[in-house]
């Protein structure tokens, strides 16, 4: 019967070891998706940057050829002139505004997802440290048994 006992006892543990293995794949996991979302929003924010930068980049190129072509046929940059050239740096200037705008959506959507898989961690850790003092106290409580079992044993024998 004690044998019996002692290898439920042993199945028992070894389930317990695969759960708490299973839990740190779990835990290693999540952690690693948070990292990755990570450098992502590191990678979205530079290509925002630089998506910006290219508008107004193109924006002084078009108001360039603007300046030239009214220059060529002999308009002054007066009136009706400068305002096709205002209105090209306000619509530059309106396409990085909306180009940042969704950038910073989208990087609230990403911090969201990190944050979601940085908490799934922590939990795992919780239940991993709560199971494995389980474990431990389990694992003392049978050795305490098993010695307790030898000593009444041998006392018995000893009245024998």
């Amino acid at each position: 019967m004690a044998s019996s006992l002692a290898i439920m006892g042993m199945m028992r543990g070894a389930q317990a070891g695969l759960a708490v293995g299973d839990a740190y794949k779990a835990q290693v996991n999540a952690k690693t998706q948070a990292a990755n979302i990570d450098m992502q929003m590191g990678e979205m924010d530079l290509r925002s940057d630089i998506a910006i930068k290219d508008i107004f980049k193109q924006s002084e190129r078009v108001q360039a050829s603007q300046v030239g072509a009214f220059s060529k046929a002999g308009v002054k940059l007066e009136g009706s002139a400068m305002d096709v050239i205002s209105d090209t740096i306000s619509d530059a200037a309106e396409a990085a505004m909306i180009t940042k705008r969704q950038s910073d959506y989208d990087l609230i959507g990403l911090a969201a997802q990190k944050a979601s898989f940085e908490e799934q961690a922590s939990n795992i850790n919780l239940l991993l440290n709560s199971a494995t003092g389980a474990m431990s106290a389990y694992t003392g409580y049978m050795s305490d048994k098993r010695n307790y079992n030898k000593g009444s044993s041998s006392a018995a024998s000893g009245i024998a």
